[in-house]
This record gives C-alpha cells, sequence and structure tokens, in this order.
C-alpha cells in the first residue's frame, strides 16, 4: 500500500455541471491526474469521455523544462492554474455530481477531514484474510477483486467505482474475511474504522450507499450460493445415476449369475440323476421315485407296475464285439425301450445291462401286454452282428411285477419283478415272466 502525495493537477473551476448518471459510483468519476508515490512519479491517463464532457479535472499541462538551481522561478502565463487537488475538493464536486447525497458543507468538511487518499498498483494488496479490520476503502477508479482461501479458492464479487470495500469487518468488528487486491491501477478513499462509524451517524447518504452495497452483495451472495448450490445438486444426481447405472449393471449381473448358476445347478441335477451312457434316468432317480410313492401311498394308492428288463447274453457280445460296441447296444436298447412306453412313464438304467420300467395307473394283464411289444421291438431291430448271438438275435428278457396286485408295498414291487426277470432268464431268455404273489410261481406270458 502506497500513500499518494499528489504533484500537479489542473482543476477547472468554470465547470459545475453535474456527472451524468444517477449512481454513486459516478460520483468521483475517472479521475486525470499525475500522482507522486514516495518520490516515483506515476502517470494515470485521463478518461478522453469525462474529458470531453467537462468533468472535474482537464488533462494534465505540459510541463515547464526543470530550472537550474540558480535560475529564477518561472512566470505563470495565466493558461492555466496548478492547484493540489484534496478530499475536499473531491467531496465538494460529489455533492455537486449526486444531488441524492444531500451533503451539506459541514458534513463534506467532516468528510474530508478523516479521508486518506490512496492508490495502489495492479496485483497490490489492501488487506489480506484474517488482517485486523481498521479501515473503510471507497474505490474512486479501478476495481478490488476478492479472493477467500479454502479448498475451492472461492472467487468473490469485485468492487469498483464508488463502492466501499471492507465495511462488513469494520460493522461486525471482525478480522478480514477474504482478501482484497487492486485488479488493476486503483485508487481509493481509505477510513479509518472509527471515522467510517462516525461518518455513519452524521451522514445519512453513506447508511443509504452502504445499505444498497450490502443489499447488493447479499442478493450477488444468493446468486452465488444458488449457482453452487445448483451446480453441487447436478453433481449429486450425475452421481446418483452412476450409482443407479452401476446398481443395474450389478443387478443384471447379478441376475444373470443367478440364472447361470440355476442352469448349472439344473446340469448337476440331472447329470445325478441321468446314466452317462444311455442318457435315460439312472438308479438313483428310479430309488427315489419309489420313495416318494412309499411317502404318498397312505393318500393316494394308484396302481403301478414295474417291469424289470436284461439284455439276453450281453457278455457275450461285449466279448466278441468290444466295450464301445456294448455301450451302443445299451443306448439304442434305451432308445427302443422309451419309443414303446408312454411320456409321462419311467425308464431307467438299473445297473449293467439291465433297465427298469415303472408304468403309472396301468393295471398288470395291460402292462404284460406292453412288455411283450418291447420285447418284440428289441429283438426285430437289427443290431451290429447281432446275428451271432447265441440266440441268432440280440434280445432281452422282461419280469412284471404289480403294485398292489402282487404286492402289499412299494418298494416290493421292484423285488417281486426282479424275481420275475430271473424266472424268465432261466426258462431260455427272450421272453415275459411275472410271479404269483401267493405262491411265488413263475407263468408265463
Amino acid at each position: 500500500m502506497l500513500r499518494v502525495s499528489y504533484d500537479t493537477c489542473f482543476y477547472n473551476s468554470a465547470s459545475t455541471s453535474a456527472w451524468p448518471g444517477d449512481r454513486f459510483s459516478h460520483s468521483f468519476g475517472r479521475l486525470a491526474r499525475r500522482v507522486r508515490l514516495r518520490g516515483v512519479h506515476h502517470q494515470m491517463q485521463p478518461n478522453p469521455r469525462e474529458v470531453a464532457g467537462g468533468s472535474l479535472f482537464m488533462p494534465p499541462q505540459p510541463r515547464a523544462p526543470r530550472q537550474p538551481p540558480d535560475a529564477a522561478p518561472a512566470q505563470p502565463t495565466g493558461a492555466a492554474v496548478s492547484i493540489r487537488p484534496s478530499p475536499l475538493q473531491l467531496l465538494n464536486e460529489l455533492a455537486k455530481s449526486d444531488p441524492g447525497s444531500r451533503l451539506d458543507q459541514d458534513q463534506v468538511a467532516r468528510l474530508a477531514e478523516v479521508a486518506d487518499v490512496q492508490i495502489f498498483a495492479p496485483g497490490e494488496l489492501l488487506f489480506s484474510e484474517g488482517d485486523p479490520s481498521d479501515a473503510v476503502y471507497l474505490v474512486v477508479s479501478g476495481e478490488v477483486e476478492f479472493t477467500q482461501a479454502g479448498s475451492e479458492n472461492l472467487q468473490l464479487m469485485p468492487r469498483g467505482y464508488g463502492e466501499f470495500v471492507g465495511e462488513m469487518g469494520v460493522i461486525e468488528n471482525q478480522p478480514r474475511s477474504a482478501t482484497g487486491r487492486a485488479r488493476g491501477p486503483v485508487q481509493v478513499l481509505r477510513f479509518t474504522n472509527n471515522a467510517f462509524l462516525e461518518l455513519i451517524r452524521t451522514a445519512p447518504f453513506l447508511i443509504w450507499k452502504l445499505m444498497r452495497n450490502i443489499s447488493f452483495a447479499l442478493r450477488h451472495r444468493e446468486q452465488e450460493y444458488m449457482e453452487r448450490l445448483q451446480l453441487r445438486n447436478k453433481e449429486l444426481a450425475e452421481a446418483a445415476a452412476r450409482l443407479q447405472n452401476m446398481n443395474n449393471v450389478l443387478e443384471q449381473l447379478v441376475a444373470d449369475r443367478t440364472r447361470e448358476l440355476a442352469a448349472a445347478n439344473e446340469r448337476l441335477e440331472a447329470l445325478a440323476v441321468t446314466d452317462e451312457v444311455t442318457g435315460l434316468y439312472n438308479r438313483r432317480f428310479l430309488q427315489q421315485t419309489l420313495e416318494r410313492k412309499v411317502a404318498a401311498v397312505p393318500e393316494v394308492a394308484h396302481p403301478f407296475t414295474v417291469i424289470m428288463v436284461d439284455i439276453d447274453n450281453f457278455k457275450h457280445y461285449n466279448d466278441r464285439n468290444g466295450h464301445l460296441a456294448g455301450d451302443g447296444v445299451l443306448r439304442k436298447v434305451g432308445e427302443l425301450l422309451r419309443q414303446v412306453i408312454r411320456g409321462g412313464d419311467i425308464i431307467a438304467r438299473y445297473g449293467g445291462e439291465e433297465f427298469c420300467i415303472v408304468l403309472e395307473n396301468v393295471a398288470k394283464p395291460a402292462s404284460l401286454r406292453v412288455a411283450e411289444k418291447l420285447r418284440r421291438a428289441v429283438m426285430e431291430h437289427e443290431f451290429p452282428k447281432g446275428y451271432l448271438q447265441p440266440l441268432g438275435a440280440l434280445t432281452i428278457s422282461l419280469g412284471v411285477a404289480a403294485y398292489p396286485e402282487d404286492a402289499a408295498e412299494v418298494m416290493t414291487v421292484l423285488d417281486k419283478a426282479d424275481q420275475a426277470l430271473y424266472l424268465a432268464k432261466n426258462n431260455g431268455r427272450n421272453q415275459v415272466a411275472t410271479v404269483d404273489a401267493a405262491s411265488g410261481s413263475r407263468r408265463d406270458d
């Protein structure tokens, strides 16, 4: 901060016209002057518009050549009178140009007594954030910009012509809330805090000006706050949208993984109950089916029939043709059996070359007819090298048992069907056999 010492200014005493505009910021205008800053001459250029309009100050006149120390002083020519402008002159011009201020001569005199003219170079600090609030500044020319320390290094509204600077700190008796810096060459009238508070009491126009500045600042701050709030809301909305998108992606991934897991579980369950060679159900599934029937018997006693099937002389076929050919026979026999029975019936590979069929809601006579169809379907099919079998063809033997006709308990039906199969094989194979529940004797059909 540099204290101004005015060197030479030229005052046009004939100019008494008021400056245009009703804003207080026009009260001081743009002053055309030459000032000396602690022995250094600083040239401030006049505003051409103000010169043409008859403003308070005329452009500086050329200086006379410097005379030697012993030379006689130059005589004035009368073209212009050089005077030293003072705060009193500035305030008198303010009273003339701003009728709304209603300043009388006593008030102007009191203002001039406490005013201190100062000038700041571009970028020079008026005060720093946290400094004591010891003075108020009234901007005569230029602009003062403000910044507040923080994560955003917030930049506040600048103050310009006719604007007070630093009044809030003085009124609230608090340290500076921001850092004030000259945006360019700035000229101000400085009032100490005590002088400023006295001016508020004795000069009503200052109250009006101060209230206008505070109101404008509050509106500006409210606008800045709303803009920051809107920006923050926009950022929050964008973050929420991104979060929602991430949630949607995660939900989709979870749904996909859940479906994949369910499909994998279904495949595992299918593999757990499926024979890998024939693709039919395995013995485990058959056992579970019969157990479910056991649990349901007290409520629902539907009749069913079990048919046990065994490929005749299958070891002979494997020994002559190999196990791969034997697996092909197993698959083909399973396919032929499945083609004969209904879709709701169950067929499973029981083990080795044995199969088991469960016919739902079928009486024993009808199941015997089904068994005969199964036997014929296999016997009439031409298997590779089937003619080399001991019976001249690849054939099957079948044992039939019905619930509740042949067994009073569900699990016993399987044993009865197995006994009937044993009888069919011992009787020469390639036939259907059953057992009498009472005597256990064989009966051919």
